[in-house]
């Protein structure tokens, strides 16, 4: 299972449990008002981990985005390198021969 169906088993989960705080419950069935309140609880959870995962990814891939635009920086300096190379040795044959 990944995170993304855990987290939406635990959220259906949640608003099953949730529906229980709504009926009219006894006043002395203690169990039945603990099942609601967790299920509200569960809830309220599963959205701040979606929340949270959400901006994880989001972080994740501008990170990614960011190495991939450092990565082709760093490839074209070391184009431009490889090319004044290439220039230096060509001027330094053309002097030697001369």
């Amino acid at each position: 299972m990944d995170v993304d169906t855990v987290i939406c088993l635990l959220h259906d989960y949640g608003s099953t449990a949730s529906l229980i705080a709504d009926l009219p419950l006894p006043a002395d069935d203690q169990g039945l008002r603990s099942i609601g309140a967790t299920g509200a609880v569960l809830m309220q959870l599963s959205e701040t981990l979606s929340s949270l995962i959400a901006r994880e990814r989001s972080q994740a891939a501008d990170a990614a985005a960011q190495l991939a635009a450092c990565q082709r920086s760093t490839r074209n300096v070391l184009a431009s390198l490889l090319g004044l190379s290439v220039l230096l040795n060509a001027m330094l044959a053309f002097v030697a021969l001369r």
